[in-house]
């Protein structure tokens, strides 16, 4: 065979429209979730000024909005044989009032200004090859990057009494980057066999400062105080055995080894599938595996204790120390599919994790004046237990233009943390006990398309605000605040979300190019779903009451698209 090569490529991007056009569902949503929340300023002030009765009121500078991303790839074969991919990803995103374009006298006193900040870069180059007719082989090499920033102009509230806005501006980050190489075989030993093996090698360096202590006392913790930069060597192999006609079993481990601790940590997995096809048409399909999973970066979200709260949390990327374990989970999940012609589909899948050793944000250590140490730094990160289990069952069938699908999932997921709630076992904020979604999409004509799509979700806990759980829960345990009202989350239940989306999509071609336009309503009914709880003390009985603070109102959008 000649030598034959061809090239395929293409390039999408997004920006904002924010400073042409401000929706006004989304301008009432933000303004909604932006009123400082008193109570949370109180209470806090209290706790750590001595009582000495909370600040003005602040108040939130409208927030901007601004996003644009790039993505680009690029594939390149030679003979059909041998694959070259190049891709490339820079994403830019900003929330709140924008910092970096004011002098920073130009907030008054009474007024919060802070900006959450997000960049995101990924790059790319992966082969594929065919050594024969039994190994195919595979390498590639990738650098990313994850930085995030948050300004802000002064404390959410002046806990430490310090009202001078033009001081030098604190803030918070995380800085990730990571390179990383990796390559691999597969190979086909005989009949019944089917091997894959390789190696991996990432090099990670993260950087932070990360404040857990509203009252400004103690200072931020950061990236110094972890040593987090690290390498990590990994070693994979899997075996692919066919047993019969209609079975595989899968056995593997992957085993990894940190440079910086000089430890090994092994992986070990197992899978089963079985398929059976029916002289009807009907097919049965069944899967089952088991295996032992680390996290050598950990993935944490902190609650921020803005008053405000635009963003209720924020993600962080942190390294493991010297001294810390990764965090490890056994999973065991099994699925059964039946289809009983081409029309109709069934599902039943369930799991169980057991997270026997799990790393969270350690909020009560500040709070109790305590603190985790290395080496006599202040550690983020506590070691936690929990475990999760669930099942869902889908169900779906497709008529000539119209296919329907349902969906319900019954979750739990509980954890128990050092130090919080008495060492209890309790719910995890996120969790959504039960969900069922149903959706309905007709195909009018290949160019016109219209979906329907209602979600409910019943039983969520942890109504208040996580703040409240977070900062002031904790503060219970040295006397400083009353946590009765935060004591039992599992009791803090939410009422039922519902939400109706409906949309619809057109494609057609101009020239050479292809538009697709999306016209769509969310919470088409308007259904005031609550998001969380705010408290507000009632001036005539001094009684806290709750306040709604909701998620989505009704809101239309369109998108256009255009491909060459």
């Amino acid at each position: 065979v000649g030598k034959r090569l061809s090239v395929a490529g293409t390039i999408a991007g997004r920006h904002s429209m924010w400073d042409v056009y401000e929706p006004g569902a989304a301008r009432t949503l933000f303004d909604s979730w932006g009123r400082p929340d008193d109570f949370l300023a109180q209470a806090l002030f209290d706790a750590y000024a001595g009582g000495e009765g909370a600040p003005d009121a602040v108040i939130q500078t409208p927030p901007e909005v601004t996003f644009s991303d790039v993505h680009a790839s690029v594939r390149t074969t030679l003979d059909g044989f041998h694959s070259l991919f190049v891709s490339y990803y820079r994403g830019n995103n900003t929330f709140g009032d924008d910092l970096a374009r004011r002098d920073a006298t130009a907030v008054a006193d009474d007024h919060l200004a802070e900006e959450y900040a997000w960049l995101n870069t990924a790059r790319q180059v992966r082969y594929e090859g065919v050594l024969s007719n039994r190994a195919f082989a595979r390498a590639a090499a990738w650098s990313s990057s994850y930085e995030f920033a948050h300004p802000f102009e002064r404390a959410p509230f002046s806990l430490n009494g310090n009202e001078d806005t033009t001081a030098t501006r604190p803030e918070d980050f995380n800085d990730l980057d990571e390179l990383g190489l990796e390559m691999g075989v597969d190979v086909s030993i005989g009949s019944r066999h089917f091997v894959s093996a390789g190696a991996q090698y990432t090099k990670i360096v993260g950087d932070f400062a990360l404040s857990l202590d509203p009252s400004g006392s103690t200072p931020p913790v950061t990236g110094e105080s972890r040593r987090s930069d690290g390498r990590t060597l990994s070693f994979f192999v899997e075996d692919r055995v066919t047993v019969g006609t209609r079975a595989v079993v899968t056995i593997g481990s992957r085993a990894s080894y940190l440079t910086r601790s000089r430890r090994t940590f092994v992986e070990p997995r197992l899978a089963f599938a079985y398929d059976l096809g029916e002289p009807d048409g009907s097919r049965w399909s069944l899967r089952a595996a088991a295996g032992l999973y680390r996290q050598f970066v950990n993935q944490v979200d902190v609650t921020t204790y803005s008053t405000t709260a635009l963003v209720p949390s924020v993600r962080y990327w942190l390294p493991l120390s010297v001294d810390e374990s990764p965090s490890r989970a056994y999973h065991v999940v099994g699925s059964v599919r039946y289809t009983p012609s081409r029309s109709w589909r069934i599902g039943l899948e369930s799991f169980y994790k057991h997270y026997p050793h799990l790393l969270v944000v350690d909020y009560g250590s500040v709070a109790s004046g305590a603190t985790t140490t290395t080496a006599g730094a202040t550690q983020p990160l506590i070691s936690g237990k929990g475990f999760a289990y669930g099942v869902s069952s889908t169900a779906g069938h497709s008529f000539r233009r119209l296919r329907l699908d349902a969906r319900y999932e019954y979750t739990v997921a509980r954890r128990s943390t050092p130090g919080r709630f008495g060492g209890r076992t309790l719910d995890v904020p996120w969790n959504v006990p039960h969900l069922l979604a149903l959706t309905a999409e007709a195909t009018v004509n290949e160019n016109i398309s219209m979906t329907l799509k209602w979600q409910g979700a019943f039983g969520r806990s942890w109504g208040l605000r996580q703040a409240y759980y977070d900062y002031l829960e904790p503060l219970a345990e040295r006397g400083l605040f009353d946590g009765g009202p935060l004591s039992d989350p599992e009791n803090d239940v939410l009422p039922a979300l519902s939400q109706l989306d409906a949309s619809a999509r057109f494609t057609y071609d101009v020239g050479r190019a292809r538009l697709r336009t999306q016209i769509g309503v969310l919470n088409v009914l308007d259904r005031r779903n609550v998001r969380d709880w705010s408290l507000r003390e009632d001036p005539a009985t001094g009684e806290l009451q709750k306040v709604s603070r909701e998620i989505l109102p009704l809101f239309p959008y369109v998108s256009l698209e255009v491909a060459l």
